[in-house]
């Protein structure tokens, strides 16, 4: 069982360090949002996580879900989603504290952290192989073993955006502002062109 929770957390936090549009989320908002927003934003990504673990642990096949997330009308919902939050940040006039973060502020932070990362095919990826090298994809899982999995790659997921919000945080105090002002609009233009070459994918 403890081997088990090993390769869970190992596989939650595993799934969290490639650099993709959502750690680049994360590390926008706690630059220009401050720490509480980046750790929000962290929270959601780590339950997304867990959700495909409860998929896997009820015996929902993770596979055919990527497969329905390739297709034309998916493709054009996530990339809506990611070009309206790229226009959001792009927009967005006031670099804010940590303390300046609104409860509005953090929903939205763990929302759209969460729905962003559901629907990453990138992340899907990532959990299929991870879940084939521990033998999970299609295995028929306890009970017990489900709580450890679900529970583990949460675990294993947030101690990364944890550890990201913090090294990014500190480096922010010597970042001046005009920089952390560039910053947030060239995220929001990477959200953009990503969201535009997804929806783009139904055509070319």
């Amino acid at each position: 069982m403890f081997e088990y929770l090993a390769n869970a957390l190992a596989l939650g936090f595993g799934i969290s360090v490639p650099i993709g549009p959502v750690s680049l989320l994360c590390m926008q908002r706690t630059l220009t949002s401050g720490r509480t927003a980046g750790f929000a934003t962290g929270l959601g990504i780590a339950v997304a996580d867990a959700t495909y673990a409860v998929a896997v642990a009820v015996g929902f096949r993770i596979s055919e879900y990527a497969q329905v997330m390739s297709s034309p009308w998916a493709n054009f919902i996530i990339g809506s989603l990611v070009v309206f939050v790229g226009l959001k940040i792009f927009f967005v006039s006031q670099i804010k504290t940590a303390k300046d973060a609104s409860y509005n502020t953090l929903k939205w932070c763990t929302l759209s952290g969460f729905f962003l990362t559901l629907l990453n095919p990138a992340a899907i990826l990532l959990l299929i192989a991870g879940f084939a090298v521990l033998g999970l994809a299609d295995a028929i899982i306890s009970f017990g073993r489900g709580i450890l999995l679900i529970g583990g790659i949460f675990v294993g997921s947030m101690f990364w955006w944890i550890i990201l919000v913090i090294a990014v945080s500190t480096v922010k105090r010597q970042v001046p502002l005009i920089a952390l002002r560039a910053i947030n609009q060239l995220t929001g233009v990477v959200f953009i062109v990503f969201g535009i070459l997804v929806i783009g994918k139904n055509y070319f």
